[in-house]
């Protein structure tokens, strides 16, 4: 999730690497996302904060999951360069 914070930071202009969890998601509510994609972060945020600070186990197919959210979500997300047609 750190990766996807610093996406966050970066594409948005968000300081996810400060914020909380919550404080993301309230971030994230005015960012142009599919509600989706924000359903989907904020699974994947809250997951990684049972297994950093509740020291939850994580099984195979949340990371899995995790993973291929994270990577649509920069997919869907990223900025697209515009090539000259010159």
């Amino acid at each position: 999730t750190d990766i996807i914070r610093l996406y966050l930071e970066n594409r948005y202009s968000i300081a996810a690497m400060e914020q909380t969890t919550d404080e993301i998601l309230v971030s994230c509510r005015s960012i142009a996302m599919s509600q989706e994609l924000k359903e989907k972060l904020q699974v994947m945020l809250t997951l990684a904060d049972l297994v950093k600070f509740a020291k939850v186990q994580s099984l195979p197919d949340e990371n899995t999951r995790s993973m291929q959210d994270a990577y649509r979500l920069v997919q869907e997300t990223r900025k697209t360069e515009q090539k000259d047609k010159a």
